[in-house]
């Protein structure tokens, strides 16, 4: 199992509360088309709500082609895909208009993060909670082929990513010097920003993202207005892409310095970053940033339409003592090579430090007292935050994403083996192997995704049990 790749064709996959496969395409398209028939012509007894198991449909009368599988889960993935063969090999029987009603009800909204059991057994109740792994972008090879209808089929070498609140979705494609831009139907992909080539000038466009040159964007955030997004640029700088339009230079000079990180209070494009690696917003608009080579951690903030600039964490030291109660003094030389950075509900801040480390530290709210909470990663990237507070980490060279509390206590593995491969399991996160994980989103529907860099693909992972 850990050498082959999983076979991901619709057509062999298990649709079974009980495991039970599906053989044949017809058997598959009597089961869906029973099901279609039964909304659109006797409809359903009642649709529960989103559990941590799934949605429950109960059907008003056994369906033809559903009484040998009267207990199904379709996740919405493996429907959509249904639908549109049914689209393209059954037109007039089931044109848009059908499609449209059916998706709308079983697939969107509230029930988007969830399995479907559907079933005709009156007493039927939902056993198990349905966890599903997908490719949600990319083909596993690199390149810079882009399929403007799939980005399943569309080449990718990416590394950060970061959702919408109306669940678009960007992905640095970072050798690709682009950032995509995923429809919240997962349905297109286009460029957001950058040309695809970079050259020294790094020539910008104002007026046109698309036209404007990055190198190896890294990570991507969005601000708290959901119209701007702030994307890490591998020329020393973090850019600002202005509702989609406009682009400029947020902080940055554009040369990494002299090594001594030469900083301006109150102008962020005047601030020498050096190989920076990590941004966030947090809700009040404050933008921190982990330069990474410079060893520190920065706040960007406006007041009374004036920039501030400071330094949050470290003093460009590799070495030294640690000064848990102060982590900007000159004591505190325990910041090395942050790479990722998160706001918390309660305005702490995640930082991971790679490479020379592999910790994830925690800094208060006030900024005034620093933690170490974990030390067994090797050289983590990414960082995400679930609704409840609760970190997800990119533990890069471990080939895993981890799941932990920020106050301290064990970490769960969330997806990988630890072994880098690029198998698939689509039932189970913990068996799916990964190849260096540099970036983690959750979607506004609760499924979580993961930039697999060096498989060239995002993976999605939805109905996660809570542990």
């Amino acid at each position: 199992m850990c050498d082959s790749v999983q076979d991901m064709d619709i057509q062999d996959r298990s649709f079974s509360v009980r495991r039970s496969s599906v053989r044949g395409c017809g058997r598959v398209f009597r089961c869906v088309v029973g099901l279609f028939s039964v909304f659109c012509c006797v409809g359903w007894v009642g649709v529960s709500p989103p559990s941590a198991q799934g949605v429950l449909i109960k059907l008003s009368q056994p369906v033809d082609g559903l009484e040998e599988f009267d207990t199904q889960y379709f996740a919405k993935t493996e429907l959509e895909e249904l639908v549109a063969k049914l689209r393209r090999e059954y037109p007039s029987e089931y044109g848009n208009g059908n499609v449209s009603k059916i998706r709308q009800a079983i697939t969107s909204g509230e029930y988007y993060n969830s399995s479907v059991m559907v079933t005709s057994a009156p007493s039927a109740k939902l056993s198990r909670q349905a966890s599903r792994v997908e490719i949600f972008a990319g083909t596993g090879q690199r390149g810079n082929f882009l399929d403007p209808i799939d980005p399943t089929k569309t080449e990718l070498r990416p590394f950060g990513i970061a959702s919408l609140s109306d669940g678009r979705v960007l992905i640095t494609d970072m050798l690709n010097h682009r950032v995509l831009l995923v429809s919240a139907a997962g349905d297109s992909i286009k460029v957001f920003a950058g040309t695809g080539e970079w050259n020294s000038d790094m020539s910008m466009d104002s007026t046109n993202p698309t036209k404007t040159q990055l190198k190896d964007p890294v990570r991507i955030a969005v601000l708290p207005d959901q119209q701007n997004v702030l994307i890490v640029d591998g020329g020393h700088r973090v850019l600002v892409v202005l509702a989609g339009k406009g682009i400029g230079v947020y902080a940055g000079t554009g040369y990494a310095g002299d090594g001594k990180g030469k900083l301006d209070p109150s102008d962020p494009t005047k601030t020498d970053l050096w190989g920076p690696q990590g941004v966030a917003a947090l809700p009040d608009g404050r933008v921190v940033i982990a330069d990474r080579n410079n060893n520190r951690v920065l706040m960007i903030y406006e007041g009374n339409h004036v920039s501030h600039v400071s330094v949050l964490a470290g003093t460009g030291y590799q070495k030294g003592n640690f000064d848990p109660d102060d982590p900007t003094s000159t004591h505190l030389l325990d910041i090395r090579a942050p790479t990722g950075v998160a706001a918390l509900p309660d305005g702490r801040i995640a930082v991971t430090e790679g490479c020379y480390g592999g910790k994830l530290l925690i800094i208060s709210a006030d900024g005034k007292q620093i933690k170490t909470l974990n030390t067994e990663l090797n050289d983590p990237s990414g960082l995400a935050v679930l609704p409840d507070g609760r970190l997800l980490i990119a533990d890069s060279r471990n080939n895993r994403v981890l799941m932990v509390s920020p106050d301290g206590g064990p970490a769960t593995v969330l997806a990988g083996t630890g072994c880098k491969g690029n198998f698939v399991d689509p039932d189970d996160p913990t068996n799916t192997q990964l190849d260096f994980p540099s970036d983690i989103a959750v979607l506004p529907d609760g499924r979580i995704l993961i930039v697999d860099y060096l498989n060239h693909r995002v993976l999605s992972i939805y109905g996660v049990k809570d542990q």
